[in-house]
This record gives C-alpha cells, structure tokens and sequence, in this order.
C-alpha cells in the first residue's frame, strides 16, 4: 500500500470527498439512523448550543482520525442515553474517486448507480464483562460493515485536519517540539533542496535545511569558549579527579548531532515560530487571539496549497471565535474559495449569525436536537428565485433565525419593535424562549418562510409565526383617507370589494395557503394593519387609549392645539371603524417613531392590572403563543 502514498503525493491529496455521513447511538443521536450530506466544499453546520453540532464533528474525527495523531478517549457519556447496551454506529461515505484511487481501494469499493464509492465503518460498544466497561472499537468497509478491514495504509488517506474550539491557537503557531507549524512547513515543496555539507566554496544560501542544521553544529562544537571550556574540563578531570592511567576524555557536542536528515529538518523547524508585526501586538508583545485564530487558519490553508501529503479534509470548530465582524466575513469567504478552488472539503460549526449570512445559503445545514435540515435545493422548498432573494438580503440580523428555537417574521418596524414588549405582557419573554424576530420590510415573507419548509413535509421543531397585514381597508376608510374610489389602477380594496370579488377572496385565502406548511403559519390581521387593529382592540380600555394617544402625539410632534383637535376627532367619530382609521391616517407616516414611544409606554405598564386580551389584537397573541410553546398559560 506504499504507493498509495505516492500516488497522494502527485495528486496533492485532492480528490476523494465525504458524501455523507450516518450517525446512530452517539450523544444527542439515537437508535433511529441520523444521515447528513455534505457539499464537495464547504459545508457549515449552524445551530443552537447542544444541537448536535460538534458531536458530527466528533463523530467524523473519530471515524477517520487526525492529522495530529490524536487518540481519542470514547467515554460512556459519548453513548446515547449513556446506556452501555447501545452500540455507537459511524458510518462515512467517500465518493468522487479518481480512476488511480479506484484502483487502489479495489478491494473496499462499493458500486452505486453514481459510481463506486468508499464505506468507513467505525463501530464502538463497551464490554461489560470489565469494569469499568471498556469501549471496543471496530473499524470496517462495505455498505453493511462487511467488507474487509482496512490496513493501516489505506486509513491515512482518510484522515482530517481538526481545529478544535476555543483552541490556543497562539501556542499552535509558536516554535517548539511538535509544534502544528513546524508539521506544516515541513510539508513545503523543495524545503531540503541544496547541499547538505559545508565547505569553503559553498554558499551558505546555497545549503539545504540539513545543510545549515550541520553548518550551525559544526560552529557551536567550534566556538572558541566552549572549546576552551572543554579544554578546562579535562584539565579538571585528568589532574584532580582521575587516577594515573584512566582514559577518560571529555567533548562538548551538540545534542542530537548524529540523527537521520529528515530529524534533522525537523529539528531546525520546530525552532520556526509564526509572529506578527510589532504594531500589531497588545502591550504584552504577542498577537491577539482573534488575530493567533486567523493565523492558524492560514497556516492550514497554505498546507492545503502544497502538492504533498496534505489531508483534503478539514473540520474547523467555531472559526468565528475572538474575531470581529469584518474579519469573519473575509474569513468565511476565503475558506468557500479555498474549497471551491480545489478538492479541499471544509466543514465548519458556527455561533455567528455573521457567518452564516455570507456563505451560500445551500452550503448551510441547520442542526436541531439531534437532527439535521440541510439547506440545498432538493431538501427544502426554496425555489431558485428564493435562494437569489435570500443571498441577497439575508444579513446577520436575519441569519439569527438559524439559531432560533422560534422565528417570528413580520412586514414592519411597528411589529418588531412591538412584539417583544406585547410578549411580555402576555407573560412570554421572547428572550426566554429563544425567539428570533425577522423584518423582511414589506417584502419577501414568503422567502423566509421557505427555509423552514421541508421538501419530505417532515417539520423541523422550529414555530415559524409570519404575521402580516390583511390589507383589505374598512369601506370607510377611502372617504377619511382622500382616496379615489373610481380610480381603476387603485392598488388596495375595501370590505366591499372583497364581498363583490370572489377573486379577491381567492388571493386573500391563497396567500394563506401559500405561508402555510408544516411548523410554518400564518397570522393574518383582524381587520387591516396594526396601527388600525391595536386602536380597534384596545381602544375602550380608558389606560390603553391614553397610551395610544400619548404615544401617536410624541411620534408626530404636534403642537398642543393640534392634540385638542385630533382629540376631538376621535371622540366624535360615529364607531370604531371611523376612529381607528382616522388614528392610521395620523400615524401612517411615523410607524417606526409611534411603535417605539408606545413599546416605551407599555413597558411602564408590565405590573398594571390590566389584561392583554383587553388590547391586543388576537391575531398577536396567537401569533406570540404558537412560538412560545402554545396556549398553556403562566
């Protein structure tokens, strides 16, 4: 199997890929068979805390080991449920082989109707007959765990670079004995090239790297004060301290002088260390951790450059971590062209809602107790116009949905600076109870929705609540409002409208149609806007309408004769229709400003006896519970 070595050697390791990956019995997955696929370059898997995320990662890393060499200790607490009568089952699949790879897994190939591919079994149970019970690990190929065991040759190719969470990645960069710099360099093209003696007609650039390890021994077994020293020791030693006639004689020498060329070089590199300029140190004189964390990035990248024994793979956990904003966008986009570049497959596990905004919305898999929801086109719903929409306006304020135990996507400013306030009225912090709120601005809900929609109709655990407006005005609303009535291009409708349209009727169901899905529903205003519906709901509790009032005056900044005579309006208005569209009229081009002095004004009102059922539109209450859980009361 040594020319499987070689063969890696002339094709710079980049060709063989992870097509997907099964998990059972391992942490949060359990006997029913998990299955993740993976993109031939980036893949980044996103989450909340415990989701799952760096148990795929383990689960890849144990299966295929390290380029550090790292053994990994299987605990009990690494089986499902910690009961030991599981058996932990990894299985990974290997395909885009090249014909030469082919030829030399021969004996471990499985043939699809896509072509052959590679099965890696890594299975694992804990034998009770010791105690404490020791895990057994079994290594196989073959679909079913049957094919033949694999050499030790063969599980080289295989093996992954790993940058584990929270790593020092300062130390990592740093000379010294087995240092992840000195092995990186070390796989530099031509790093030896060049004489390997010194003599007085050899340049010094002209030496090799075991040229200049015996050039700087030569010197330092030469210099003039140790030679001296040495001189000295055995003056000490032959006239004070031996007997006539012992042989004995002393040489200082530098340690480790007589090993093999390849020691020798590394010797030299494990002397490297990678540093950065002085301006950019902290007051101690080393670099920053977010900087040290890029560093170590780069440094596996330029591995991954080398045409010689560099793995393919690479897992890096929480490559955000102690970077700012601009650099994680930088970073993110440098590791999707590193992998597009080349047959080199990143897959990454992520906090940042940053991140997860720039890289290709297909390359991301959502992952949520204990269960994976990829975000390729032949696992959701999204349409190609929606993955276009998305990549374009689904930034880091939106991307936090991924991490949400509930999303709440709304068409305005008025409902997201709102809704948090309302929720606690109703008892159900959002922050509590995880729950992301995304405005999409008038535009686009559909597009969000999608991403929760599962091409199975499997539901992902997620409650997705898009409220939007019914947009259907009062009939009185034109006359209060100026608007032409006879106007034939006139874009919005009336009550009346909707009873003499059946058509309209059928857009107005449609759309809801249309939201519904699975986790994903949709919360359609009582009557017209939220403006108009928290005027309508909450207008005959005397405390609310003051609020309402207050809030409507500090948002337009009218002056105080004005107040008196919008006052009057509204307490001459023949019924509530007539009020409350009158109070939208006002408050129609202040939304956000009106929303934020009212969410002030309620906050001040979260101990008031009063109830929300008395001022809040139902739509949102409903709305609130659904992705809080329900209708279970506190």
């Amino acid at each position: 199997m040594n020319k499987i070595f070689n063969l890696k050697k002339n094709l710079g390791g980049k060709s063989l890929q992870i097509q997907t990956l099964k998990i059972k019995n391992f942490r949060q997955f359990g006997p029913e068979v998990c299955t993740i696929q993976f993109h031939h370059g980036l893949t980044v898997l996103v989450g909340e805390n415990d989701a799952g995320k760096s148990a795929i990662i383990d689960a890849l890393r144990y299966a295929m080991g390290t380029t550090d060499m790292r053994w990994n200790r299987i605990l009990p607490s690494d089986v499902f449920n910690n009961d030991l009568n599981n058996e932990i089952q990894i299985q990974v699949c290997f395909n885009n082989l090249t014909e030469d790879e082919k030829a030399l897994f021969l004996e471990y190939l499985t043939y699809t109707k896509s072509g052959p591919v590679v099965y890696l079994n890594w299975t694992c149970h804990f034998s009770l007959k010791f105690n404490p019970a020791r895990p057994i690990v079994e290594i196989t190929s073959g679909k079913n765990g049957d094919g033949p065991t694999f050499v030790a040759e063969a599980r080289e190719m295989f093996r992954t670079t790993y940058l584990k969470p929270l790593r020092d990645a300062y130390m990592d960069m740093q000379a010294g004995k087995g240092s992840r710099l000195s092995q990186v360099i070390k796989q530099v093209p031509n790093l030896d090239c060049g004489s390997s003696e010194y003599s007085k007609e050899t340049q010094v650039t002209d030496l090799s790297l075991t040229g200049i390890f015996n050039l700087t021994n030569y010197l330092l077994e030469n210099f003039a004060p140790l030679v001296k020293a040495s001189e000295q020791m055995n003056s000490i030693l032959t006239q004070t301290m031996l007997l006539n006639g012992d042989q004995v004689k002393t040489k200082l020498e530098v340690a480790n002088s007589n090993v093999s060329e390849s020691q020798k070089v590394l010797f030299l590199l494990e002397k490297v260390g990678l540093n950065v300029d002085h301006d950019k140190k902290d007051v101690y004189g080393i670099p920053g951790l977010g900087t040290s964390n890029i560093m170590s990035m780069a440094c596996e990248l330029l591995l991954q450059k080398q045409k010689s024994n560099s793995s393919q793979f690479t897992l890096i956990e929480e490559p955000e971590a102690h970077i700012h904003p601009q650099r994680q966008m930088k970073l993110i986009r440098s590791l999707e062209s590193s992998a597009n570049d080349s047959s080199h497959q990143i897959i990454v596990t992520s906090h940042s809602p940053l991140l997860a905004s720039v890289v290709h919305l297909e390359n991301l898999v959502i992952v949520k107790s204990g269960k994976v929801y990829p975000m390729d086109v032949k696992s959701t719903k999204l349409a190609a116009n929606d993955y276009k929409f998305l990549e374009r306006f689904l930034d880091a304020t939106k991307s936090n949905l991924f991490f949400a135990n509930g999303v709440l996507i709304v068409e305005g400013s008025g409902e997201e600076i709102l809704l948090p306030t309302l929720a606690k009225l109703i008892g159900r912090n959002l922050s509590d109870y995880g729950v992301s709120i995304v405005n999409v601005m008038s535009k686009g809900l559909i597009h969000y929705a999608n991403i929760f929609k599962r091409s199975d109709d499997t539901k992902m655990g997620i409650p997705v609540a898009c409220i939007t407006d019914r947009d259907i005005e009062p009939d009185v609303a034109p006359n209060i409002l100026n608007q032409d009535v006879e106007n034939t291009k006139r874009h919005w409708h009336t009550e009346s409208d909707l009873l003499k349209d059946s058509s309209l009727q059928d857009k107005l169901k449609q759309r809801e149609e249309d939201i519904n899905d699975g986790d994903v529903k949709a919360f359609i205003s009582n009557h017209w806007t939220l403006e108009y519906d928290l005027v309508w709901s909450g207008w005959k509790n005397d405390i609310f309408k003051e609020t309402l009032i207050d809030a409507l005056f500090q948002a337009t900044g009218i002056k105080q004769g004005t107040q008196t005579r919008w006052r009057k309006g509204f307490d001459d208005a023949k019924d509530s229709e007539s009020r409350s569209v009158l109070f939208y009229k006002h408050v129609k081009d202040h939304k956000a400003e009106f929303a934020n002095y009212l969410a002030n004004k309620l906050e001040d009102m979260l101990d008031a006896e009063i109830s929300y059922k008395e001022i809040i539109p139902s739509y949102l209450v409903d709305a609130i519970k659904y992705v809080t859980g329900g209708n279970n009361e506190k």
